[in-house]
């Protein structure tokens, strides 16, 4: 597999960005990355449920998230 561009960004509920973790060109492999529960303005976002969206040339996967303060 070649080098593409990735992005991971979390969303909340109703669909809105919250913020993106990443964009920008990966090769293919593991990586970790945390997300320290801010929004894109570095405010903390409420208790609640989130999604992250991984998107590749190849695939999309969303996963649901669940923030405890």
């Amino acid at each position: 597999m070649a080098t593409g561009e990735t992005n991971l960004t979390i969303y909340d509920n109703a669909g809105r960005v919250i913020k993106s973790l990443v964009e920008t060109a990966q090769t293919p492999g593991q990586y970790e990355i945390a997300w320290n529960g801010r929004d894109r303005h570095n405010q903390p976002v409420s208790s609640g449920i989130y999604f992250a969206a991984l998107r590749s040339a190849q695939s999309v996967r969303v996963i649901k998230l669940m923030l405890v303060r």
